[in-house]
């Protein structure tokens, strides 16, 4: 049960913060993106990227350690 509740609150933690990077390169994207005419692949590559790593690393960074740090005896 106890890894049930890991995974459920890993999953939402990693939706969340995924949203909420989403969010912040839409509005990034929005204000420095008009300099260029023409991105190069790169650079929406990273930018398309940016969000999943930035969640991914959340969730194995804080998440997972938390959960089997404090898990009970």
């Amino acid at each position: 049960m106890y890894l049930l509740r890991a995974t459920m609150a890993s999953l939402a933690e990693f939706f969340l913060a995924y949203a909420l990077l989403s969010a912040i390169v839409v509005w990034a994207w929005r204000t420095w993106g008009e300099r260029y005419s023409r991105p190069s692949a790169t650079i929406l590559y990273a930018f398309r990227l940016l969000p999943l790593l930035g969640a991914c690393g959340l969730v194995a960074l804080l998440t997972v350690p938390s959960f089997l740090w404090l898990e009970p005896s």
